[in-house]
């Protein structure tokens, strides 16, 4: 097998493996291999040598338009990573506010009127 078809391979997988959306769960067995995918396709195309055939440019072009989704579904995917971090780290406050309401009371500002 041509190294622009296990390029082509890899590509296809990493596709399928980020059209589907899924639940946090899935996500989480997701990125994983996601990313061994990327590592393994960066080794094989480090070592991608000229001249091609003509349905090996076809894959090529094929590569580029996967390629373009994949870039669009991971952005994707780190904005919604991004989201939930956020959203987490809001909620942690928020409890930490709600156990704890007077832990960063300043006494500094605080004004007692001694009139009788």
């Amino acid at each position: 097998m041509s190294q622009v078809q296990e390029i082509y391979d890899l590509t296809t997988r990493l596709y399928e493996l980020l059209k589907v959306e899924g639940t946090n769960e899935e996500r989480d067995v997701v990125i994983p291999e996601v990313d061994l995918l990327l590592i393994k396709r960066q080794e094989l195309l480090d070592q991608l040598k000229d001249p091609f055939s003509d349905e090996e440019k076809l894959m090529g072009q094929e590569i580029i338009e996967m390629n373009r989704v994949i870039d669009e579904k991971m952005v994707h995917l780190k904005s919604t990573i991004q989201a939930d971090i956020n959203k987490l780290k809001k909620q942690k406050s928020s409890n930490e506010k709600y156990t704890n309401p007077y832990k960063n009371v300043s006494l500094d500002g605080t004004f007692f009127d001694k009139k009788k």
